[in-house]
């Protein structure tokens, strides 16, 4: 009977590690179709190739543990990316802010551009480069912002200690 157990966990655990890399496998394979996807965009659009390349490599950063700088993966990737950067030149300048921009942060549909600030501010942008406002309230630094999956909300984190949200909409961006 205990052998039987021992023998049943072990089988679970081959089958946990199957299903894992079954997975990392699958997730492996979209980053490398969207690298080539990225790739087959250079000529027509290189702006929303240089966004899906830059969008791949960074799902590429998420996966845990990411794989040997070696794998084909991590090339195909790298190389979608520098290959869109090669191609790439100054869409546009985003000026407005009275001090360092920290951190810039691309809603999820790309319609809005948010901008992090030394200057204590947030602001947000259309992907054209067009100012639409300025977020106020953090006391100090405005470190990061991040845009919510659905695009609705944003939140930026400030050396104040504070996480604000907000409506990340171009009508309403009200504090939350």
């Amino acid at each position: 009977m205990a052998l039987f157990l021992i023998l049943s966990a072990i089988s679970g655990m081959i089958a946990t590690r199957a299903i894992t890399q079954a997975r990392r496998d699958r997730d492996e394979l979209r980053l490398v179709s969207q690298s080539i996807e990225a790739d087959r965009m250079l000529d027509e659009s290189p702006f929303q190739s240089l966004l899906m390349a830059l969008e791949t490599a960074h799902q590429f950063q998420q996966l845990t543990p990411i794989p040997e700088g070696t794998s084909d993966t991590a090339i195909q990737v790298s190389h979608a990316l520098s290959q869109a950067l090669m191609h790439s030149r100054e869409f546009n300048q985003l000026n407005g802010h009275e001090g360092r921009v920290i951190g810039v942060q691309f809603s999820p549909d790309s319609q809005l551009i948010a901008s992090a600030s030394e200057d204590n501010t947030v602001k947000l942008w259309t992907r054209d480069g067009e100012y639409v406002r300025t977020l106020l309230g953090h006391q100090d630094n405005v470190w990061s912002v991040q845009f919510s999956p659905d695009g609705q909300m944003l939140a930026s984190a400030s050396r104040d200690g504070t996480v604000k949200l907000w409506q990340s909409s171009q009508e309403d961006c009200s504090r939350r």
